[in-house]
């Protein structure tokens, strides 16, 4: 499930989008925020319906090469093992996976090619050859190799990396997260239910009032963040202050001032290491020598409300 860091994240991507746009419509990009969250766990599913479809294919490319006009002996006794693995079947059984699949509306019925692609390597693999040499089925064995499905094959097929990316253009922030979802839902299945799907994230109504809030008063009050940053860099160009800097710095302003369930020290630390991955190399020092300073200006004129025990050092 998605934690505060990458919602986080997700704001800071409608931030720095709706700088960047013309239209600066904020209910609009507001909305489109929240739909960005949405897609992470859209393409969780994806993901996680995947070794439906392709245990699916298989039947189907059985079929396709025993109607060769001159079928190989391979060709007429193919290895279908995978068609009644029993994690897949639970799967495929499993209402709550049934609801999700719906509810977002996940289809593959587009991707032929990518599917093909990935059973292509699949079959060739030893894992699938050995597998394919079990007499019975193993509900541990069987989830054993659904594992070895995602992590080795479809975690590195560029076919469906390119895919994922026309459908998510946040896909390459959003795939360590994604694929440690599918990895998790998969490693912790168990009989009888197979799978247990993850939510979206802990408490989504909370998260949901957390990144709209923190996306709207970021904007509202811009002015006033600013004007706390440009008196500690009055010795810098602000033209020359990166945007994304810029926008951190205010989101962690907004975040110490507005929400005083979070800690200090949390806001500005989230901040900083989120720097690390999307600002310049030695943005983590300047934005926490400014946040520094700044936290000393709100202390001074009591404008950190913090409620609960260590919540402001």
């Amino acid at each position: 499930m998605l934690n505060r860091r990458h919602l986080r994240v997700k704001v800071l991507e409608a931030l720095y989008a709706y700088h960047l746009s013309a239209d600066r419509d904020i209910p609009a990009f507001e909305k489109q925020l929240v739909k960005q969250v949405h897609k992470v766990y859209e393409i969780y599913l994806y993901l996680i319906t995947l070794p439906l479809e392709i245990a699916a294919y298989a039947t189907k490319d059985a079929t396709e090469r025993a109607g060769k006009y001159i079928p190989s002996a391979e060709d007429l006794n193919p290895n279908l093992r995978i068609a009644s693995n029993l994690l897949i079947k639970l799967m495929d059984e499993n209402p709550e996976l049934k609801k999700a699949v719906k509810l977002y509306k996940i289809s593959h019925h587009e991707d032929e090619e990518t599917i093909r692609a990935i059973f292509k390597e699949f079959r060739a693999s030893a894992e699938y050859e050995i597998y394919g040499k079990h007499e019975e089925h193993k509900f541990s064995v069987d989830k054993e190799l659904v594992q070895f499905l995602f992590k080795k094959i479809v975690c590195k097929n560029p076919l469906l990396e390119q895919q994922l990316e026309e459908k998510n253009i946040s896909w390459p922030v959003d795939r360590e997260v994604v694929e440690g979802m599918v990895v998790k839902t998969l490693k912790t299945a168990e009989l009888p239910a197979g799978i247990q799907l993850l939510e979206l994230t802990s408490n989504w109504e909370e998260d949901e009032d957390y990144i709209r809030k923190l996306f709207r008063m970021t904007l509202q009050n811009e002015e006033e963040y600013q004007g706390y940053i440009a008196e500690k860099t009055q010795n810098w160009d602000v033209d020359r202050i990166a945007l994304m800097d810029t926008i951190l710095m205010k989101m962690a302003i907004c975040e110490l001032i507005n929400f005083p369930s979070i800690p200090v020290k949390v806001s500005i630390n989230e901040y900083i290491d989120i720097s690390k991955e999307f600002s310049t190399p030695k943005s983590k020092i300047f934005i926490n020598g400014i946040l520094d300073k700044v936290l000393v200006d709100l202390k001074k004129n009591n404008k950190l409300v913090k409620t609960g025990r260590g919540l402001v050092e």
